[in-house]
C-alpha cells in the first residue's frame, strides 16, 4: 500500500479517500472537496473553505459550461452504493450527520445542498475558534466539555490540543491530560454539570 507523504492527516481513515475516488471514478472537483472536507491537518477552517471553493467551482461550471458539466462524473448510487456505504461506515462518518450528508451531496452532485452544509460546518468551526480565542484572552472563567470521561471525544481532544498549544507558547500552564481529575491551568475548569464529576 502506498504511504502518505508529508503528514499523517489521512492515515486515520480505514478506507482512504483516494481509494474511494478510484473505486467510484469520482471527478476531480468532488474528489478535492472530499479531501479537504475530511482531512485533519490542523487548520480545519481553512480546509473547510477549500472544500467549499471546489463545490463553488462545480456550480460555476454547471452555470457557464453546461456541456462540460454534463460530462463530469458523480457517483451513480445504483452502481456505487456499496463503495459509498463502505466508505461512510469504515471511516465512522455516520457519527456526524452533517458531515455525512455533505459527503453524500458532494459525491452525488447536489451542489446546492453540499454548499449549504459546508457553510454550516464553517460557521460551527468559526464559533468554536471564537470560544477558544476568548478563553486565550482571559475573558472566559471556565470551559465546558461534553463528557469528562471520554478522552477521545472531539470536544475534549480539541480542548486538550488548544491548552497544549497555549502552554507551548508560555501563555498557559497545563498539566497532564488525565480526564477528569487533572487540569493544572490558570482558568477554572468544570464539566457540564453531571452528577459524577466535581470541579478539578
Amino acid at each position: 500500500m502506498v504511504k502518505q507523504v508529508g503528514g499523517t492527516h489521512y492515515e486515520g481513515m480505514v478506507y482512504e479517500i483516494w481509494d474511494f475516488v478510484a473505486d467510484v471514478n469520482l471527478n476531480f472537483y468532488s474528489a478535492n472537496a472530499l479531501k479537504y472536507l475530511l482531512r485533519n491537518k490542523g487548520n480545519r477552517l481553512e480546509d473547510l473553505n477549500k472544500a467549499l471553493s471546489y463545490v463553488k467551482k462545480l456550480k460555476e461550471i454547471k452555470k457557464e459550461k453546461p456541456e462540460k458539466y454534463r460530462k463530469i462524473k458523480f457517483i451513480n448510487y445504483d452502481d456505487d452504493h456499496v463503495s459509498y456505504h463502505t466508505f461512510i461506515s469504515l471511516n465512522k462518518l455516520v457519527d456526524d450527520s452533517i458531515l455525512e450528508q455533505a459527503v453524500f451531496y458532494i459525491c452525488e452532485g447536489s451542489l446546492k445542498y453540499a454548499k449549504h452544509l459546508i457553510k454550516e460546518l464553517i460557521k460551527a468551526e468559526e464559533e468554536s475558534n471564537a470560544e477558544f480565542e476568548r478563553a486565550d484572552n482571559g475573558s472566559l472563567d471556565f470551559f465546558i466539555i461534553d463528557d469528562p470521561w471520554n478522552k477521545e471525544s472531539a470536544a475534549n481532544t480539541a480542548f486538550a490540543d488548544t491548552l497544549q498549544a497555549l502552554s507551548s507558547e508560555g501563555r498557559l500552564l497545563v498539566g497532564e491530560f488525565n480526564v477528569p481529575t487533572q487540569y493544572e491551568v490558570n482558568h477554572k475548569f468544570f464539566c457540564d454539570g453531571c452528577d459524577r464529576c466535581k470541579p478539578c
